[in-house]
């Protein structure tokens, strides 16, 4: 049987034109059955990859179905992904799509951006684009596409380069046919698969073939496949997924995780450069970090000395930390560094201490160096950050981060530091790693910790505003905001701009209308809880609206929220609520002395599992004094609760539209 399958090989070796010599060099293994088992595999891949991709228009992609039009600017006709996995430093993927263009939305679907490095070469390619009658309007070649580097954005150096096509096709719909190779020789995991890219995308057909010639150990992590739209299925050294019939969608706003169905496979034993390691466990990972980091973290003598002299009358250790920290924050720079194993590992504490400049693992390692120098132990983590990113599986070990973070374990708490910002407060990290898991090396003593998480009462706005309405409807208004905690990023981005800057900013975040900024300043206090305060003057001259004998004031100067979630019959993922936060509006607005009031709103309360509201109106004289509250809880809320939830955002949305009327006082 094995030789009759050997033959019907040699036939279709002969159909798709692989070279004779390659033949007879086969041939002197066919006696060896163990051999020629694990040859016929490598043979009928290779095969496959020759033949599975057409690339000439088929007539059925000039149909478009009816049924996967809904919510899609483009659908995935045909989509094919293979993978030779011949051992943990050789991988080569085959990749084959054909996709229909719907609408100018869809075409940046048809958009190529091709990634590889010093770990991964793109052997082959080819796009094809043909009009809705089958002619074809484009070929090119992988010689034809533009080919950047990376290193040339701003604080960015690296070995990642891009192949480029942007397609110039006007009408829709049109096809695009893309095939492409790819080697990989350094990689902690294969590419991961997804069969639907983008919620705006349908999907006819894909499929993935995992060819395992190497017998690789690896792991497997599904998410969001329907079990009712894709088969699996696994022979000799072989595994498919295959699916079809993804419907676009609309995805659901709130929701932590992904919504899209993707499959990844980390390696359980991976070889990086040389370097070694298993994800077995966050131990094992742990560890193989560690051993990059090893005898990295040491910095000259007279830097050394540097250091000891600078705190030498301290004897807090957390007060002498804050001091090394401010020290390095003034005497580095951050740039970007993705090159080779770099990418992983920082550069020697000595050399940042030379070059005054690194990337997060650099300066991260670099400052656990400095703390070293006087007896501070630090912990080198890595996180995944990005503001929401919080949902690491603590389950699933592998690579899950994109960033470094320096852990300082004090005898009364544990201080997390971001030492890639030049403008925070030792200790404080924001949202873009706060309340998150975090990988603290340690050697084999590497472990998941939560970072640190804030509270509402920490992430403040508060805002205290004096109006002055006149007739017309016009207003002069002087207003002081105080941000906190995480909420000090809503102007973060102010403290370092000029006065020019500073005002383009506000006039494209407020939400008045044909205001004019006659004078603005900002206070910034550098604390682990960071404080920034605003202080605004401005004009708007129609921000109140005159009818006849009245004047209608709209209430809520500057926080007005008007998104209403969407109406879902059939909520899937859980609702959640990245941060926690306060509002405090406090508003004195002083009506003009010939109207009188005629009617204010009602005050309003609202209390939920997601946060409360209150507005609340009172006067005083010839002024309106408006006190808006809003809490806001963070977590994880039942999905079965979507329209408890949305009830409680639109009434926001409603009570938040309070108007005052003014009558004219007709003597």
């Amino acid at each position: 049987m094995l030789l009759d399958n050997y033959k019907q090989s040699l036939k279709l070796i002969k159909l798709y034109f692989i070279p004779a010599g390659l033949i007879s060099s086969y041939l002197i293994v066919i006696n060896n059955q163990k051999k020629m088992k694990k040859l016929l595999i490598i043979i009928l891949l290779c095969l496959s990859f020759f033949s599975f991709a057409q690339k000439e228009m088929n007539e059925k992609w000039l149909e478009i179905p009816e049924n996967m039009k809904e919510h899609a600017s483009a659908i995935v006709r045909e989509y094919k992904v293979e993978y030779l996995l011949k051992s943990v430093n050789d991988l080569e993927q085959q990749v084959w799509m054909v996709m229909t263009i719907l609408d100018n939305d869809g075409k940046r679907f048809a958009n190529q951006v091709w990634y590889y490095d010093v770990f991964s070469k793109i052997t082959s390619g080819e796009i094809q684009i043909f009009d809705k009658t089958g002619e074809r309007l484009e070929k090119k070649s992988l010689r034809d596409m533009e080919d950047y580097g990376t290193s040339g954005m701003a604080n960015f150096y690296d070995d990642s380069r891009l192949k480029v096509y942007t397609p110039l096709i006007k009408e829709t719909p049109y096809t695009i046919i893309i095939t492409y190779s790819k080697k990989y020789s350094g990689f902690f995991q294969l590419p991961a698969w997804y069969p639907q890219s983008n919620s705006k995308i349908a999907v006819e057909k894909a499929s993935l073939s995992l060819i395992n010639s190497g017998n690789v150990a690896f792991k497997i992590k599904a998410e969001n496949l329907d079990t009712a739209l894709y088969v699996y299925s696994e022979g000799n050294q072989t595994q498919t997924w295959e699916i079809q019939n993804i419907k676009a969608f609309k995805p659901e706003s709130f929701a932590k995780d992904a919504q899209l169905s993707s499959i990844t496979f980390p390696l359980k034993n991976f070889q990086v450069q040389g370097f070694a390691g298993k994800t077995d466990s966050w131990a094992e990972f742990g560890k193989w970090i560690s051993d990059l980091n090893a005898d990295r973290d040491k910095v000259n003598d007279e830097t050394v000395q540097k250091i000891k002299n600078m705190v030498k009358d301290i004897s807090d250790p957390k007060e002498k930390a804050k001091i090394i920290y401010a020290w390095m924050q003034e005497n580095t720079r951050y740039i970007s560094i993705q090159y080779g194993i770099g990418g992983w590992q920082p550069y020697n504490a000595i050399e940042t201490d030379q070059l005054k400049y690194g990337d997060c693992k650099a300066l991260t390692n670099y400052t656990k160096a400095l703390f070293s120098a006087v007896g501070i132990n630090s912990y080198y983590s890595l996180v995944q950050a990005g503001e929401g990113e919080k949902n690491l599986d603590p389950v699933f070990p592998s690579n899950q981060f994109n960033h470094v973070i320096l852990c300082v374990p004090f005898e009364t708490d544990t201080t997390w530091v971001e030492c890639t910002a030049d403008n925070i407060a030792f200790g404080y990290l924001g949202d873009f790693t706060d309340d998150r898991y975090a990988l603290v090396i340690d050697g084999n003593q590497s472990k998941l910790v939560k970072t640190t998480a804030y509270p509402k009462e920490n992430n403040l706005q508060i805002r205290t505003a004096n109006m002055i309405v006149n007739s017309d409807g016009s207003i002069k208004a002087h207003i002081q905001t105080k941000y906190t905690g995480i909420q000090y990023n809503n102007r973060r981005a102010q403290i370092n701009e000029d006065e020019k800057d500073r005002k383009e900013y506000l006039y494209k975040t407020i939400s008045i209308s044909g205001f004019t900024i006659n004078s603005l300043s900002y206070e910034y206090k550098k604390e682990i809880l960071p404080v920034i305060i605003e202080n605004l003057e401005l004009t708007a001259s129609k921000y109140a609206s005159v009818t006849g004998n009245r004047l209608f004031i709209p209430l809520n100067l500057m926080n007005q929220h008007n998104y209403i979630p969407d109406k879902d019959t059939i909520r899937k993922k859980n609702i959640f609520l990245s941060m926690a936060y306060s509002d405090v509006d406090s508003l004195v607005f002083q009506i003009p002395k010939d109207y009188e009031i005629d009617r204010l709103p009602k005050e309003t309360i609202l209390e939920s599992i997601y946060g409360k509201y209150s507005m609340s109106i009172s006067t005083e004289g010839n002024k309106i004094i408006y006190i808006r509250k809003i809490e806001q809880n963070s977590g994880e809320f039942p999905a079965e609760t979507w329209a408890d939830f949305r009830k409680y955002k639109l009434e926001i949305v409603k009570a938040d539209k309070a108007t005052a009327i003014l009558k004219k006082v007709i003597i």
